[in-house]
């Protein structure tokens, strides 16, 4: 006759020391995952819009606004912040093609105000995916005409301002893609205010 052997259950004591290992082993595994790369965002450039020429013989880009680097600014946060952006355009839109004098382009803000919105309560606050950040964005600049012994002969400024908010349930590269498209609609008001008062205020120094 065959007699089957009975095999003791474990003891609390093992069951709790497998359990234990388990966890370790999992926690070891999570903390050797390499996080996912950030997304490779287009490269933000302005050389698709046609070049406007002065009659200059240099131009001087110079950033004034001076990021807190601190909340509520988050400007350091962003893929390509408005003073960054603001400067590519001013590297691709302006060409100096003259002998003498000097233009310089002044970016005076490039801030961006995170404010944190309310959430509803009880169980609408459970089940709603909600606005949860407001974002204000702006980017300031003057464009100053200089004779060669530095004075201002003629100057144009413009400024432009975009507000969105962002729901709760974004990933950060949602986020990071969506902080990129407002940089670029914000350049794209700019753009709009500044050029009709160059051709204006700066005109007698463009090249036709």
């Amino acid at each position: 006759m065959i007699r089957s052997a009975r095999l003791a259950p474990p003891s609390r004591a093992a069951a709790l020391a497998r359990l234990t290992l388990a966890a370790a082993v999992a926690l070891v595994l999570g903390a050797c995952q390499t996080p996912p790369p950030a997304e490779e965002l287009p490269e933000m450039t302005f050389k698709h819009l046609p070049v406007l020429k002065f009659n200059v013989a240099a131009i001087d880009i110079i950033e004034e606004f001076r990021s807190s680097g601190q909340e509520p600014n988050v400007e350091q946060r962003w893929p390509v912040p408005p003073a960054e952006a603001a400067k590519r355009w001013a590297a691709d839109r302006l060409q100096a093609v003259g002998r003498a004098g000097s233009l310089t382009v002044l970016v005076q803000d490039g801030a961006v105000i995170e404010r944190k919105l309310p959430k509803s309560g009880g169980l609408t606050g459970l089940v709603k995916i909600e606005q949860t950040e407001e974002y204000t964005a702006t980017v300031a600049m003057t464009i100053q005409v200089r004779r060669q012994d530095g004075s201002v002969a003629a100057s144009a400024t413009a400024m432009a301002r975009r507000l969105r908010t962002t729901p709760e349930n974004l990933s950060v590269t949602e986020r990071r893609r969506v902080w990129y498209d407002m940089a670029e609609q914000l350049m794209a008001d700019f753009n709009a205010e500044i050029e009709p008062r160059l051709k204006g205020e700066l005109g007698t120094y463009l090249s036709r």
